[in-house]
């Protein structure tokens, strides 16, 4: 069932009411209203007014579930859809609850968009494999089990998967996708990009102990706070990662060089505190969860003091090996950075306006 907007002709966005409800939006998602912004604000109100949005939008929300921060107003489209309820909002207007604005039902998706949907789906499969912490907390969960693999071959192997999903997605006609899936291939366009920057170039796998230090308390955290099954299920889920827990401290010291001091020195606090997590909350969170299963407890002990362990022995590691070794600049230079800010964050501005932005908010 469908319903109009309230009032009779839409508004556009480049109403003056319309623009400050986007400029709101985006100063409250860190973003930089631009006109590709204005130009979908405007499509997507046209077909409010015409009481034919599709409210659920199914193929955008799982593109959102990206392995990363959704933090552009295209590519995401539950953030596309809270933008237009607040730029109606302030227009006074009314949003329906049905019909799709860009496939008419019954029609047969092109060739071009039947294409770049199976590309999706095996694009965000391959990253929730490669990061199987944060496909949890997207929602994906066809690797609890698994912990992240952060060795030289899998980092290679990723940087090949990476550049093969860049040509396909090259090889798909843009024009001739539908609204929504061109907007969506560009922003995943700019993901292989900004994830390619780090892999081949900012390469923070080779000058940054933070993830190492980090994952193995993520990887667990995230199983904890994340009521998607039962609790023995996801304590299963959990002995298999905690046994991967030493591996990635393996990956750590064969990968790392001579990263900035600065960076061991949190590394160095974020290991410290692992082994207390692991012995205390942890512990207490497994032996609830195993409600008296006395073998499965057993074999969350046996994992866990070989995890505890492990953080121990990789602290002392980093104090005694990694630490004085560290020399490393973290500066990535200006075109790194302003890479960094296009890739990642859709932000094409000049250094210059960008630091008198930052000043203005100072």
């Amino acid at each position: 069932m469908t319903t109009g907007i309230a009032s009779p002709s839409a508004p556009r966005a480049s109403d003056p009411t319309v623009l400050a409800g986007l400029d709101h939006v985006a100063d409250e998602q860190g973003l930089v209203p631009h006109a590709e912004v204005t130009r979908w604000i405007d499509h997507e109100i046209a077909a409010l007014a015409a009481g034919s949005f599709h409210r659920t939008l199914p193929a955008n929300q799982r593109r959102c579930a990206r392995p990363r921060r959704p933090r552009t107003l295209l590519g995401c489209g539950m953030l596309r859809f809270a933008v237009v309820l607040s730029v109606l909002g302030a227009c006074g207007g009314a949003a329906p609850s049905g019909g799709n604005a860009t496939e008419p039902a019954g029609r047969k998706p092109a060739a071009p968009e039947v294409a770049f949907t199976q590309f999706v789906d095996e694009f965000f499969d391959a990253g929730n494999r490669y990061s199987p912490s944060d496909a949890v907390g997207n929602g994906f969960h066809a690797f609890d089990a698994q912990i992240e693999d952060r060795s030289r071959a899998r980092i290679d192997q990723r940087i090949a998967e990476l550049h093969g999903f860049q040509d396909r997605l090259a090889a798909i006609d843009h024009s001739a996708l539908g609204f929504d899936s061109a907007i969506d291939a560009q922003a995943i366009e700019f993901e292989i990009k900004g994830e390619l920057l780090s892999l081949e170039v900012t390469r923070p796998w080779a000058n940054n102990p933070m993830p190492y230090a980090g994952i193995p308390g993520g990887a667990i955290d995230v199983l904890m706070k994340r009521d998607f099954a039962p609790r023995k299920d996801r304590l299963r889920a959990m002995v298999a990662r905690l046994r991967g827990v030493p591996a990635i401290y393996a990956a750590a010291r064969a990968n790392l060089g001579e990263p900035p001091k600065e960076f061991t020195d949190v590394a160095l606090g974020m290991a410290k505190g692992t082994s207390g997590f692991f012995e205390g909350p942890v512990a207490a969170w497994a032996r609830a969860s195993a409600a008296g299963d006395t073998a499965l407890f057993a074999e969350f002990d046996t994992a866990n003091r070989a995890a505890i362990a492990a953080s121990r022995a990789f602290v002392e590691w980093l104090e005694n090996d990694l630490m004085p070794r560290s020399h490393g600049r973290y500066a990535i230079g200006e075109a790194r950075f302003l890479d960094k800010l296009r890739f990642e964050e859709m932000v094409d501005l000049p250094l210059a306006d960008l630091l008198a932005k930052g000043e203005a908010n100072l």
